[in-house]
């Protein structure tokens, strides 16, 4: 294929192939290939096309046309035509920009704005029958928020259970990585905002080789799922009950399957909970005079009392030195017209919202000197 050339006078950036893997490393001549894709320097939509080639033979189309119009940023992939037969393969992967009929590059084949040329093999299913089978996880394809993703177990399989967030601003803080492997029955991963996210399964067997557990892996499977808010009738609270202050009440804990529990108030037993926020975690929180756990799970009731508002993003501005060697003065901007709608903690310690000369931040002194933590520590509430 003819090496793709940028217009001189290109209008915008051209999207490029950032991320391809296969989505399934045990690729045999049985179940359907294609691979997970990402176009992540471009902003907007774009449209992926793939074309193979088999021994250095002819070019032939695995897609059935451009796909679908999806976000760039976003982990996609494509549905496929037909399988292919065992052997070597050349896969040419295209993208475009999906606001054109046409990308800035063509062949006798088409057109497109970038190509990735990627090598990969196909196996028989004879060949790899003793490898690790992952084409029947039960990974669906939409979740709410709240809802935990969990494996299809099978005799003598472990699971790693690794999930990938794009919304991330750095990719490497995206992905919640599991370090160790569990039965599939002890593998599970909550999804705490709704989204797309990218669920990558890592499976062994006990008949693994020693090549495949010295890479960690006798093979993965990838899916992109959808992750949906939950609807006002669909919001629950999980109870926690602890001893209380006496002996005649019962500390309890609230967490709600949503994304924006600041938006609910929680009773129980007429008593109103307090919203928490606190280092990543929010719950509800409260001492309630019953004993009774199952009068106290039959009284809990959650009422909605704001309409959700996004978070905006934030940036740490400034980490210097504090009043004293054992803390920090920090500043943070919001990336937003409105920040004085907001509340921002670190390590805690709710910060001052500044308005000063037209520029708006919030700033004050944490107990706290590690930057790390003191970045890995923000949270943004709606006031």
């Amino acid at each position: 294929m003819a090496t793709p050339a940028f217009a001189a006078n290109a209008p915008k950036q051209l999207p490029a192939i950032s991320y391809i893997a296969p989505e399934h490393t045990i690729a045999t001549d049985n179940v359907p290939f294609t691979f997970a894709l990402e176009a992540a320097n471009y902003e907007g939509d774009v449209q992926y096309r793939i074309f193979v080639q088999k021994d250095g033979g002819k070019w032939t189309e695995l897609t059935d046309g451009y796909t679908e119009a999806v976000n760039a940023k976003v982990p996609y992939i494509p549905q496929i035509k037909k399988n292919l037969s065992a052997g070597k393969y050349k896969a040419s992967v295209w993208v475009k920009r999906a606001e054109v009929k046409e990308g800035v590059n063509k062949n006798s084949l088409g057109s497109y704005d970038t190509y990735y040329v990627k090598n990969f093999s196909i196996g028989t299913a004879k060949s790899l029958e003793n490898r690790v089978n992952l084409n029947d996880l039960g990974i669906k394809d939409t979740y709410k928020v709240g809802e935990k993703v969990t494996l299809k177990a099978k005799d003598g399989y472990k699971y790693k259970l690794h999930i990938y967030d794009p919304s991330a601003k750095v990719r490497r803080d995206g992905w919640k990585i599991d370090n160790t492997y569990e039965t599939g029955d002890a593998t599970s991963y909550t999804f705490t905002k709704p989204g797309k996210y990218l669920v990558d399964v890592w499976g062994m067997t006990n008949k693994s080789s020693d090549a495949a557990k010295a890479q960690g892996y006798d093979g993965w499977k990838l899916k992109v799922v959808t992750v949906e808010e939950n609807k006002d009738e669909d919001v629950k609270a999980t109870i926690k009950i602890e001893p209380g202050l006496t002996a005649f009440d019962r500390y309890v804990e609230a967490t709600l399957n949503v994304s924006d529990p600041e938006n609910y108030k929680v009773t129980v037993c007429g008593k109103e909970l307090k919203y928490v926020d606190k280092n990543g975690k929010k719950f509800f929180q409260g001492v309630v005079t019953e004993t009774d756990e199952k009068e106290i799970n039959a009284n809990v009731k959650v009422e909605k009392i704001n309409e959700k508002v996004e978070v905006p993003n934030f940036k740490v501005e400034a980490v210097e030195a504090g009043l004293t060697a054992f803390d920090r003065y920090v500043k943070v901007t919001l990336d937003t017209k409105t920040p004085e709608k907001f509340d921002v903690t670190v390590c805690g310690k709710k910060l001052q919202y500044v308005d000063k000369n037209g520029k708006k931040f919030f700033q004050g002194v944490v107990t706290e000197t590690d930057e790390k933590e003191i970045n890995s520590h923000v949270v943004v509430t709606v006031k």
